[in-house]
């Protein structure tokens, strides 16, 4: 049985993270923690996230230097075979997500499992780039891709990067021989506004 980590990034947002964690509380899979990095909120997201309490399997609010920072030092503390950040106000498009997931990647093989994501303003799917286009940009929504925790790990985001560190994550990742698995299975549901 897979493991999943759900790792949820936040400043300033609570009913975005409302939102997110009721989708992954609904889960019907069991075997999966949630991990939250808040970058020390100024409003009353810090005191949302402790009235989770336990639901919560690490919750760390703390200062951080910006977003893909805050997703490395919440990276740092997964214990999951697979990682997937589901960020405040993105989550998942129904409660049999993780269930579906787990049945379709193959922890032999896949790296990085990448499905579809819904726009939240448009409830269409975001359409990107064809798989063999990678190098040309994005490919998929890190909202959609479940990626090898130890990989994840390694690799880590490069901070420098203030909008494209996912994209420079995906790009070093090929470069390390990870393999790639395209599926049409819809994850999530996003704000792209």
């Amino acid at each position: 049985m897979i493991s999943f980590s759900v790792v949820t990034i936040v400043r300033n947002d609570a009913p975005g993270v409302i939102r997110t964690l009721q989708s992954v509380l609904a889960q019907t899979y069991e075997n999966f923690e949630i991990i939250v990095q808040d970058g020390a909120s100024t409003d009353y997201t810090s005191d949302v996230l402790r009235s989770f309490g336990n639901q919560i399997d690490s919750l760390t609010i703390e200062p951080d230097n910006g977003i893909y920072d805050a997703m490395n030092r919440a990276l740092r503390r997964a214990r999951g075979e697979y990682c997937i950040f589901m960020n405040a106000a993105d989550f998942f498009v129904d409660n049999k997500v993780l269930a579906r997931a787990a049945e379709r990647i193959d922890p032999t093989v896949d790296d990085i499992w990448a499905g579809k994501a819904l726009s939240d303003e448009h409830g269409t799917v975001h359409n990107y780039r064809e798989p063999d286009r990678f190098w040309a940009g994005s490919t998929f929504d890190h909202q959609a891709a479940f990626i090898r925790t130890s990989l994840m790990q390694q690799l880590e985001y490069d901070i420098s990067y203030e909008i494209a560190g996912d994209l420079h994550f995906f790009t070093r990742a090929r470069q390390h021989g990870a393999q790639f698995t395209y599926d049409d299975m819809i994850i999530a549901r996003k704000p792209f506004a």
